[in-house]
């Protein structure tokens, strides 16, 4: 139901539908309002995407109950606070957007969700270190911090090297959010220690697919 013209109140109701997998609502203009409570019962929810839809508030705590999670956008909102603390543990997890927000805090410092492929936590106001949890990620081929007050770039050199060896196309994917941080100013202590061959002037086609993983 991306992209239509539904608007009043989101019903919190949907929170009672026990055995939901999906839930797409991205760009719909509904009446600014808090994520639902009920939403963090949804233990079979797999893939939520909730862009642009005036959310506000924080994202509730106990999302982290959603063990199903796998891909979850709630970008293009106005949503503030902390990232739930054990967000990054959710095994599942694969794609994580929330970018333009009003995020604060730090970044949970606990990354155990091994599966992740893609991560945009870019134009926020989150602050202290970069957790180097990010850099054990085999997986991960995007990274986006960009436009936070981050710090801890010189521990990062080692994350960026290590897609050297990869084939170009995914250095090419993981070359946006290191250039980020190669250019923010916001992120401090990243510079000439990023390779200029993996902070160098790529383009990221990202390719999103809604498919569930086994």
């Amino acid at each position: 139901m991306h992209q239509n013209l539904f608007n009043g109140t989101f019903p919190k109701e949907i929170g009672n539908l026990s055995n939901l997998e999906e839930l797409g609502m991205a760009y719909n203009p509904f009446v600014p309002m808090e994520i639902p409570l009920e939403f963090g019962f949804l233990k079979k929810l797999w893939y939520l995407w909730m862009k642009g839809t005036n959310l506000i508030g924080e994202i509730p705590e106990n999302f982290n109950n959603l063990s199903s999670l796998q891909q979850f956008d709630l970008s293009i909102n106005n949503l503030e606070g902390p990232i739930p603390s054990d967000l990054f543990s959710i095994e599942n997890l694969t794609i994580v957007y929330l970018f333009k927000n009003h995020l604060s805090n730090e970044i949970p410092r606990e990354i155990n969700a091994l599966n992740l492929v893609e991560v945009d936590l870019s134009q926020n106001n989150l602050t202290g270190s970069i957790p180097e949890g990010f850099g054990k990620l085999q997986s991960l081929r995007f990274l986006n911090l960009f436009s936070n007050q981050l710090t801890g770039g010189d521990r990062f050199t080692a994350f960026a090297e290590r897609f050297q060896g990869f084939s170009e196309q995914v250095e090419w994917s993981f070359a946006v959010g290191i250039r980020s941080l190669f250019e923010a100013r916001s992120v401090r202590g990243v510079g000439e220690s990023i390779p200029r061959r993996i902070a160098g002037e790529f383009v990221c086609r990202r390719c999103f697919t809604r498919k569930k993983r086994d």
